[in-house]
């Protein structure tokens, strides 16, 4: 089922399912936008990353079609004007059509949730310890076992703990299907160098926000 959303586009961000997004938004033309969010807590957004440009802009660029369906979970005027938002991830959504701006000063996308479809056991069972033993080696923690793990939620866990550059996570946070995805960011992890205890990139407060 589609539905109209508010879009917050980041330049260089995605937002993944089930995962927790501090942003610091440095951009004053989302003022309106963030004051209709913090009045409705709680609701539902759409973070899209914006295509590299030369001088990209939150009002007129383009962003990715993919993008992340969110809440907002915290949102805190600093003294400067800027923004500290906490947004926690969904689903991956597909946006359909961007709407007039209107009254709102902001931009609207009609998207179409994208849910992960339930994994077979089999399937489950052949990728979930690999995904471990990477995400394991990648954030220097251990997790616990669980027989409901999602080898889609472990390969989004696992991405965002690999040392990729815009472009290679783009590429990984497209894939839609989690098999599919599962298995690149299996072959993803091991062709790169290790990086033990390395916290999730593209997640720090002060480099996610618009300049």
């Amino acid at each position: 089922m589609s539905e109209a959303l508010p879009l917050l586009p980041l330049s260089g961000v995605f937002l993944f399912p089930e995962s927790v997004l501090p942003v610091r938004l440095r951009h004053p033309g989302l003022g309106r936008l963030m004051e209709d969010l913090v009045r409705d807590r709680g609701a539902d957004l759409v973070v899209a990353t914006l295509e590299p440009t030369s001088d990209p802009d939150p009002a007129t660029s383009p962003v990715h079609p993919l993008a992340g369906l969110g809440r907002l979970r915290k949102a805190v005027r600093r003294s400067d004007g800027d923004w500290n938002l906490v947004v926690e991830g969904r689903s991956r959504a597909r946006i359909l059509e961007e709407l007039p701006s209107g009254d709102q000063g902001y931009r609207r996308v009609v998207v179409m949730p994208l849910p992960e479809p339930e994994p077979p056991r089999e399937l489950r069972e052949e990728l979930c310890p690999a995904l471990r033993d990477a995400l394991e080696s990648r954030a220097g923690i251990e997790l616990p076992y669980s027989h409901d793990c999602s080898p889609g939620h472990l390969a989004d866990m696992l991405v965002l703990h690999l040392p990729l550059d815009f472009e290679g996570r783009r590429r990984l946070f497209t894939i839609v299907d989690p098999e599919t995805r599962a298995r690149r960011a299996l072959s993803t992890h091991d062709r790169l160098p290790p990086t033990a205890g390395r916290g999730p990139s593209g997640t720090d407060p002060d480099r996610t926000g618009l300049n």
